[in-house]
């Protein structure tokens, strides 16, 4: 329940700081006091957007900070799922600055107004004038039955965001599908462009230094041919001269000791030279120009800058990705009825897993039905509406977010009339008592710590105000109350009074709210009855009315 409501510098306000206590609060002040700007700083506070034109003075910040005991309520989920500290008593904080920035924080943690109008949600029913239209809202009609019939439409929900999700990747595979398809000649023409060649990583490096070798073909058998003579032709080759001077140190190495190592040198000098001839001969001879080569060479070579070019690459490596990405796609369209029928079939076991949940919750909501329109027909015949007739009308609709139900209230003021919707027969104040009467009957199914009712009175008085009073009073023996009125009979049924009102100083004007001593309530509901100026019957009267 709401504990503490903190504004500073907003509307009229300066600053006020109000404490509120559980059981019925009751909320009076004159038209223009500053009523609806206290609701409005609770809007904000609660994820409502704002600028800066709601600043008092432009030069400094907005502060609203609203203070709830939650301890009894579950709501400690709904802290782990978006990693907010939890404590027993929830502050929520909106400071909007001069700039226009926006800052919102739960419990010192900043959070969006996404995660504020959620948590907002969980703690108090705001229902303001304008709110009476959501009545007419089906969703909200079917929200009122679920309440009332204690309906867990968590797992359809879950249930039916996997059907969703399946369906959109099958619409989005089906695109896919007949977009690929189209394409699929293109891609079977690229790929065969691209396979035919048969590439491979690194040849055209080969192929060119092939190339190079074969255009300069005589060259290097005549520099091969020439450096085999003079190693080792048969008159005067480097091998016979090594072979000679090798031989020539040996004749004396056994008098003159160093000639031996010189002489065990030119050996391996001469088997060196040996194998270099030899492989020189072999290198020599594998060269020859060949024109046939040559051109095919070219012709390959030309083939692969011509692919390369066209998809615009540096090297063949890209485009044997670009043929595997190709036949990837070529594999996949082949395969896209096969995934299509199989996402069919999963999307109809879905559906059908699907209906029969939301048949039981169906079911469940036919249920209370009857006791809905019992409590609702004894409620507004309390209310003063005599011949009240309220039913619910179902229409059985395809599967959607809220199930197979569509619902919709249905009204009659007047005996023997035809029932319409709600929206279409019920006067302003018929469609208070309607609202009253919906909010009390769930009232207690919901677990809301609070409620705010922002002059659900409006075309009532007298008796039907008392009663209105009554109903509130029994709400907050389950929730915090709070009703902001102008009529003296529910003001004085109020467990706590607070009044707002205008205050003049020097410069500008005051908005202000405290709350009522005995004496100052007796005061304020005996105005209410009489204006003004007050009369001893007011005073009596405002008695009588605080007593019962």
């Amino acid at each position: 329940m709401i504990s503490n409501l903190l504004i500073e510098n907003y509307a009229l306000i300066s600053k006020a700081n109000i404490d509120f206590n559980s059981g019925f609060s009751v909320i009076t002040g004159e038209t223009g006091a500053g009523k609806s700007i206290m609701l409005g700083a609770l809007g904000i506070v609660l994820g409502n957007r704002a600028d800066v034109s709601v600043l008092r003075d432009k030069s400094k910040k907005c502060i609203v900070e609203l203070s709830c005991q939650v301890e009894k309520y579950n709501i400690k989920e709904f802290f782990n799922e978006n990693d907010l500290d939890y404590d027993d008593v929830c502050i929520i904080r909106r400071e909007i600055a001069p700039s226009g920035k926006s800052r919102a924080f739960v419990n010192d943690t900043p959070v969006n107004l996404k995660v504020l109008r959620e948590l907002g949600k969980n703690l108090i029913d705001i229902h303001s004038q304008n709110q009476t239209q959501t009545l007419m809202d089906r969703d909200y009609q079917l929200g009122v039955v679920d309440g009332f019939a204690k309906v867990s439409m968590e797992e359809y929900s879950i249930k039916y965001k996997e059907l969703l999700k399946t369906q959109t990747e099958y619409a989005n595979l089906k695109e896919l599908a007949q977009k690929e398809s189209a394409d699929a000649d293109y891609y079977q023409f690229q790929f065969n462009q691209i396979d035919e060649a048969q590439l491979i990583d690194g040849e055209i490096e080969e192929l060119e230094l092939e190339l190079e070798t074969l255009s300069h073909a005589e060259e290097i058998k005549t520099a091969f041919v020439t450096s085999f003579q003079v190693i080792d032709n048969e008159e005067n080759s480097v091998l016979s001269s090594v072979k000679l001077a090798q031989s020539n140190l040996s004749k004396i190495a056994s008098y003159f000791a160093s000639a031996e190592e010189l002489s065990e040198r030119l050996g391996s000098v001469y088997i060196e030279l040996q194998d270099i001839s030899s492989e020189i001969e072999q290198k020599g001879g594998s060269v020859e120009y060949d024109p046939a080569r040559i051109e095919w060479i070219n012709n390959r070579v030309s083939t692969i800058y011509t692919l390369l070019q066209k998809h615009k690459f540096d090297k063949v490596a890209e485009l044997i990705k670009l043929k595997d990405e190709l036949d990837f796609k070529l594999q996949n369209i082949s395969s896209y009825d096969d995934q299509l029928i199989a996402l069919e079939k999963l999307i109809e076991e879905k559906r059908l897993v699907l209906l029969q949940i939301a048949e039981k919750i169906s079911l469940q909501r036919r249920a209370v039905f009857p006791d809905i329109q019992k409590s609702m027909d004894s409620m507004l015949v309390d209310l003063g509406i005599a011949n009240a007739t309220f039913r619910v009308d179902v229409k059985t609709v395809n599967l959607c977010a809220n199930g197979i139900d569509d619902v919709c209230f249905m009204f009659s003021a007047n005996k023997n009339s035809e029932l319409q919707e709600i929206g279409r027969v019920a006067s302003g104040g018929e469609m208070s008592r309607l609202m009253l009467s919906l909010k009390y009957l769930i009232c207690e199914s919901r677990q809301l710590p609070s409620i705010i009712f922002d002059e659900i009175d409006t075309g009532v008085s007298g008796s039907i105000a008392e009663k209105m009073a009554f109903m509130m009073q029994d709400m907050s023996k389950s929730m915090q109350v709070i009703s902001i009125t102008h009529l003296p009979q529910i003001a004085a049924k109020g467990d706590w009074h607070y009044k707002v009102y205008k205050k003049d100083d020097e410069e500008t004007t005051h908005s202000n709210i405290e709350l009522l001593t005995q004496d100052a309530r007796l005061e304020e509901v005996a105005q209410m009855l009489s204006g003004a100026n007050v009369t001893d019957a007011a005073y009596h009267n405002a008695k009588v009315l605080l007593q019962d």
